[in-house]
């Protein structure tokens, strides 16, 4: 199975510690490729895996992409992705590959996630199209970590947009595989747990998330930037609307480091209405 699997973990200013477990639970079941876009240096000596050093913040999208690159010039069937703080369960990729070996027409499939801030797993607030079958959930979109792609399907719908840099990456490459007759699926009988943001609030109608105020500016720009495709769901368009303004304003009174969250946020509103893509500036 090793061979058909290739484990890309990102990496930004990791936990070397956690990191080496990381590892050595996956390459049970996987070959590990790490990508770290730290632009310091980080003593990766005590990892036995294949490390490659960006030298700077590249954004995510695409180290993922670097690493899909490489696992498509390899020929690996699947590619999994992984962030650095991730808890990745036993077995975890062996259960999401056989049920991904036994889905038509499907572009990835990750498990249900457990947010270690809430604790709680993660569920959509607005259920649009969702349909169970053998504990497979049918959903609009997945997060990065833990996404198990059909490298097959990558020639069709194309590899993470690098001009997104970090957020909304994983959701819209869900939903441009959708847009070209893709499925997206969740495994019930799987369960990742996961760190979402520095920590989180539970309100009725949205969770607040604390970020950084860089992460606020992509937030709101890349809502700007994807609110004009076509493709990108309705539900996620009005939702975020409604709620994203609500959760910044909840962020400038609530968090640290307010003057510079609403500087960015004036620079997201400035660089999505002008369709700047790509890195902060002077970041």
């Amino acid at each position: 199975m090793s061979k058909n699997i290739l484990s890309i973990i990102i990496c930004f200013y990791p936990d070397t510690k956690h990191l080496t477990l990381m590892n050595e639970s996956l390459k049970k079941s996987s070959n590990v490729l790490i990508i770290d876009n730290t632009p310091e240096y980080i003593d990766f000596s005590d990892i036995s895996a294949e490390i490659i050093l960006n030298g700077e913040n590249l954004g995510i999208a695409e180290a993922q992409n670097i690493g899909l690159r490489i696992s498509l010039e390899r020929g690996y069937k699947y590619s999994i992705l992984f962030d650095q703080d991730s808890i990745v369960p036993e077995n975890m990729i062996s259960n999401l590959s056989i049920k991904l070996d036994n889905i038509k027409k499907t572009a990835c499939i990750g498990p249900r996630v457990f947010d270690l801030n809430c604790s709680q797993k993660m569920r959509s607030r607005v259920m649009l199209n969702h349909e169970e079958e053998n504990n497979l959930t049918k959903v609009s979109q997945i997060i990065a970590s833990g996404k198990l792609i059909n490298n097959s399907t990558l020639s069709d719908i194309g590899l993470m947009e690098s001009e997104l840099f970090i957020d909304a990456v994983d959701h819209e490459w869900c939903w441009r595989a959708i847009s070209k007759g893709y499925n997206i699926y969740i495994d019930e009988d799987t369960v990742m747990s996961h760190v979402l943001g520095e920590s989180s609030y539970n309100f009725k109608l949205f969770k607040l998330t604390e970020n950084s105020p860089t992460r606020t500016y992509y937030i709101l720009r890349n809502y700007l930037l994807l609110i004009r495709r076509p493709y990108v769901p309705l539900y996620w368009k009005l939702r975020n609307f409604i709620i994203l303004p609500a959760s910044i304003f909840l962020s400038l009174i609530f968090f640290k480091g307010r003057i510079k969250r609403l500087g960015n946020v004036c620079l997201a509103l400035r660089d999505g209405v002008f369709g700047k893509t790509g890195k902060i500036d002077g970041k």
